[in-house]
Parts: structure tokens; C-alpha cells; sequence
């Protein structure tokens, strides 16, 4: 099998290297140990995951991308509400990366959404493609204490910085990239798979006509949407062909042709976008103010007015982003 993670560093040696590996490879045996109080997997969650390997054999396969990662079942873990947000928070799943491993949970989406077990599996999918994403860790030789110092560099397109804590790039792209593909995956293989799974018609009935639930990360998304749309004309491409080259991008860590976001939507447009949910002003996040900030930034892709759309963004941006922005525009 290909090695799942790069390895980046400064001055990095071979022993290094093999060091960090060695670090990782033990990280992902932990992962793939069962955590007490979790869940049992039914037949019918393991016959889904099985499915789902198939489904990205065929998706890489038709990317022409050369990996043969397989997603155990080892590797994801269910488990009850207090378990979860004790180690996780709120959210309904989470990947997690030096591990790679998954945790689902599934007391939470049973109890508080509408046909829980297509979502249930919704989620599992959301989690499984973060887990294929490309993935890179930063390894720095520390002196002080004679040991490496290992971070996560890169999750598909997420970009940290391995030498200041809550540093993030392009969180809110990546996560929309994530529900895309997510989206793409359900229409091209939920229902067949359902159905081989003997769940009922009254379960696939939004599955067949199209999920009536809104995918997570919208906002994001119909940002990606505005910007796919934009590159597509300004290069003379059919947007599918946009989509397959930053779809891609997301497996393979190829980033370079982000540069195509500067030249359909302007100067400091990149920058704008690497900083949607890491980079934006941290005012009390309600419902109102959120769907405020990012019809915003919507706005900012979707104008050719470059003083509007240099308003928009000292409206949005923290100053740490602002003032890149405004270097960027020079």
C-alpha cells in the first residue's frame, strides 16, 4: 500500500523521516483499537463500508489516481452521545487524522433527525471521503528535548501552520469540497447501495427523488459554486471539467491551480477564500449574523466591482487576513 501521509520538514533526515512514520504507523494501530463503550457494528454497517471502498475504487480509478487505501472497519468508531461530546463536541462526526480513524455519533443522529438512518450513513460517508483526502504532517527535530515534533500540514485542501496554533487556510473550502464529493458519491451509488441493504422505500424516497435535506456546509458550498462557475468562463471550460481538476486536487494534494480562483475573481480573492470559517471576524456567531457574513462573501465572488468587493472583505476579514489581503492587492 502507498504511504497515506507525506512527511515535510526543514533540514529533515532520513532517520527523521522513518522516525515520524514509524510515529504515525503506531498513532494508526491505536486508531484502529476498539475504545471502551462503543458501539458494536452491525452487519448491515460493515456491508456499507465494504460498499463504500468499492465506490472509491471506481471514483480513483476514474480520477486516474493511484490509491489503494482501504478504510477498515476498525478504523470507525460509534458511539453514544456522552461518549462522543466528551471527546468531541457537538458536531455528528469527526475524522481524525494522525489516527485515521472515524467517529460517529450515532445516538445523536437517531434521535434528532428525520429518516436517521439514511442520514446515519450520510455522515459516515462525509467522514469516510475526509479520511481518503490527501494528507501531509510537518516533522521538526526539537533540540531541547531531543524528539520530533510532529503536526498536521495538510487534510485535502486545509492548510495549517505548523509553527502557530489556530492557523488555518482554507477550512470552509475544504469542508465544502468534502460535502460536494459527499453529494456526488450519494447520487452515483446511495440508492443501489440502499437498497442492497434492505432499507425501506419510504427511506429511500428522498434518495430517489433527490435528498429534501440540505447538505451540511451550503453556504460553503454555493460559494465553491460561484467560483467553479467563474473559472469555467473565464477559461472557456465546461464547469464539470473545474469541478474534476479541484475534485482531484483534494485526493492528490495538488493545489496550483487554485491560481485560477486569482484570475476569474480578481487580486485577493484566493486570500478571501482560504480564510472562510478560520479567517473571518469572530463576532457572535447566531444564525443571523452567520447567514449575514457569508451572503457576503458570496456577494464578494459573485461582483466585478473591486471597490465593492474590497468593502466586503474588510467587513469579513480579521485583521491578520485583512492585512494580507491588502498586501495581496498591491
Amino acid at each position: 500500500m502507498k504511504e497515506k501521509f507525506n512527511i515535510s520538514g526543514k533540514n529533515l533526515s532520513e532517520e527523521s523521516k522513518e522516525s515520524t512514520s514509524d510515529f504515525i504507523s503506531g498513532r494508526v494501530m491505536v486508531g484502529a483499537e476498539k475504545i471502551e463503550g462503543e458501539y458494536e457494528k452491525e452487519p448491515m454497517e460493515i456491508d456499507f463500508i465494504e460498499k463504500i471502498n468499492l465506490a472509491f475504487e471506481k471514483e480513483f480509478e476514474e480520477m486516474q489516481i493511484d490509491n489503494d487505501k482501504e478504510i477498515t472497519p476498525n478504523q470507525i468508531h460509534i458511539l453514544n452521545d456522552q461518549l462522543y461530546k466528551e471527546n468531541f463536541g457537538d458536531s455528528d462526526g469527526v475524522d481524525v487524522c494522525f489516527d485515521e480513524s472515524i467517529f460517529i455519533n450515532k445516538e445523536k443522529i437517531i434521535e434528532q433527525y428525520n429518516n436517521p438512518r439514511v442520514k446515519y450513513l450520510k455522515v459516515l460517508l462525509h467522514e469516510m471521503v475526509h479520511s481518503q483526502a490527501y494528507k501531509k504532517v510537518h516533522s521538526n527535530f526539537d533540540k531541547e528535548i531531543n524528539h520530533n515534533q510532529i503536526t498536521t500540514k495538510r487534510l485535502g485542501y486545509r492548510v495549517e501552520n505548523s509553527e502557530e496554533l489556530n492557523h488555518v487556510h482554507f477550512l470552509g473550502f475544504n469542508e465544502a469540497i468534502t460535502e460536494k464529493i459527499t453529494s456526488e458519491m450519494e447520487g452515483k451509488y446511495f440508492e443501489d447501495i440502499l437498497e442492497e441493504l434492505g432499507f425501506s422505500e419510504d427511506e429511500m424516497f428522498e434518495v430517489k427523488c433527490g435528498s429534501s435535506m440540505a447538505p451540511a456546509y451550503q453556504n460553503q458550498v454555493d460559494i465553491i459554486n460561484i467560483i467553479i462557475e467563474k473559472i469555467a468562463k473565464t477559461k472557456n471550460e465546461d464547469e464539470q471539467v473545474v469541478w474534476q481538476r479541484i475534485k482531484k486536487g483534494y485526493f492528490t494534494g495538488d493545489m496550483m491551480h487554485l491560481r485560477d480562483v486569482e484570475k476569474a475573481c480578481g487580486k485577493g480573492s484566493l486570500r478571501m477564500l482560504a480564510a472562510i470559517d478560520s479567517g473571518m471576524k469572530d463576532l457572535p456567531r447566531t444564525e443571523n449574523i452567520r447567514y449575514k457574513m457569508y451572503r457576503q462573501i458570496k456577494e464578494y465572488f459573485e461582483s466585478d466591482d473591486n471597490e465593492h468587493k474590497d468593502k466586503l472583505a474588510r467587513s469579513v476579514l480579521i485583521e491578520r487576513e485583512k492585512m494580507k489581503y491588502d498586501d495581496r492587492k498591491k
